[in-house]
Formats: C-alpha cells, structure tokens, sequence
C-alpha cells in the first residue's frame, strides 16, 4: 500500500460539537506528515438533529481557502451527512451548490432517537438490527462517497452494557449493506476515534472490513473523526498497515467527488 497517509474525517470549529480551528488542524496534519487531508464537518438538514442550521458553509470554505493558501498543504472540502436517505430531494440541491470534493454518510440518529436513547428505550439487539436497517436505506438512497463507522453502535453499547457485539448476529444486514455499497460503486471509511479507547477497536471491526475486501470492496478511507488537533492523524499509519495485510492496495482520494485510487 502507497506510504500517502490520509485523514478524511476531521471536525472543525464549523461543526456544532468542535472549537477547532480550521488553521490548527493544518498545522497538526504537516507535523503529523499527512499527505492530505478533508474536513468532514457535520452538516443536516433534519430540525431534530444538533447541526441543523449551524453549518455555514461560506465561512467553512474561506477558511480552509484561506488555511489551503498560507501553508501551502492540500486540504479538501468535505461533510458527514447525517441521515442523508431522508430527505433527497432537498439535500441533492444543496449538496450541488456546495461543491464539495467528499461526503461520509452517516446515521447518528434512528427515528429521531440518538443511537444511545436508541439503545436505553429499545436495548441492545433491537437497537444494533434498527440501525443496520437505517443505514442500509442509506446506502441505498443517500448521495455519498463513502458510509462512515459503519457499526458504530458499539461505542455506545460498550459504555451502556461494559461489552462488544457479535458480527455474526448480523452478518446478513452487513453483507447486504456492503454488497450495495460495491454495486453502487462507493466506499466504506475505517474510523480510528476509539482505537485507543477502552476497547480498542475500529469502526467497522477488522472483520468487516476484511469481508468487504473479499467481497470486492476496494474504496476505502481512514478517518481519525478528530474533534480537537490534538487527535488529527491519530491511528492513520497503524490502520493503513492492517488494511496492507487485508490485501488493499491504496487509499481511496477525492477530488470534486471524483475518485482518485
């Protein structure tokens, strides 16, 4: 796999749950020895969702412009939609006046419900079948490039019930996720924020991703989903090594939303 190493996910201070500036998270990129990177700030167009009306996307672009321009170091434009399935219409407007290079689709929330009040009404399973069904509409229907933690439910189960799940309890809803993901010609992102937590895992588990590979998945990003510029690189290089001995051969790049391998 190409040494270029890569941080598609990164939340700025354009984000509802991010201080950082834009100009920060540059400098930590260029000590980091980053050969690019995107800022995916969280953007929604649902009035329950904490982004709603927060994302100001004229400032966002200045900044990194101007960010892009001082030091010199590429950084793409890019957001983490959250469930980007509802609502098409609408979003296929903005998205296009945006001009975006990338886009994570993501689910935060099931039926209005954060994945944590998910977890406390309807429990563990239920909540775990709920949104693999969520995020397979998804896959299906939102416009984006790649799906970003795609088992993320786990962060939360871990801290509410002190345990990780199964693949193979829902082995068929991610299979049938990731073998849409691959017809649509899209991606999946390996997401570091809680490699050096508790349970020391990634989003998707290492299972996964090897069962898109083997699937014929090849549109791949890593992602450090760094709120602060504390964490902007963080797990990158170690990831890219696994997905080296997974079999693939480079990190996946956009530019204006076209994929570059």
């Amino acid at each position: 796999m190409t040494n270029e190493l890569c941080d598609y996910h990164i939340h700025s201070n354009h984000s509802f749950d991010s201080e950082e500036t834009i100009e920060n998270i540059c400098k930590k990129a260029i000590s980091k020895n980053l050969s690019e990177i995107c800022i995916t700030d969280h953007f929604s167009i649902l009035n329950y969702d904490p982004s709603y009306k927060y994302f100001d996307f004229n400032k966002y672009k200045n900044e990194i412009d101007k960010v892009k321009e001082k030091y010199n170091f590429p950084i793409k434009r890019g957001l983490e939609i959250g469930e980007g399935h509802l609502k098409t219409k609408e979003l296929e407007k903005i998205i296009e006046s945006f001009n975006l290079d990338f886009i994570i689709g993501s689910i935060h929330n099931i039926s209005e419900l954060t994945i944590r009040k998910s977890l406390k009404k309807y429990g563990e399973e239920n909540t775990y079948k709920k949104y693999f069904k969520e995020l397979k509409k998804l896959a299906e229907n939102a416009d984006y490039d790649v799906l970003g933690h795609l088992d993320l439910v786990q962060r939360y189960a871990f801290q509410e019930f002190n345990h990780l799940y199964n693949v193979k309890d829902y082995k068929n809803q991610i299979e049938e996720i990731l073998s849409i993901v691959i017809k649509r010609e899209k991606g999946i992102e390996v997401n570091t924020s809680s490699l050096y937590k508790n349970y020391k895992n990634t989003f998707p588990k290492t299972s996964i991703i090897k069962m898109y590979h083997d699937m014929g998945g090849k549109v791949i990003t890593i992602g450090s989903d760094a709120h602060n510029s504390n964490r902007v690189g963080e797990g990158v290089k170690e990831v890219m090594e696994v997905l080296n001995t997974l079999g693939f051969k480079k990190l996946a790049r956009f530019k204006k939303r076209t994929l570059i391998l």
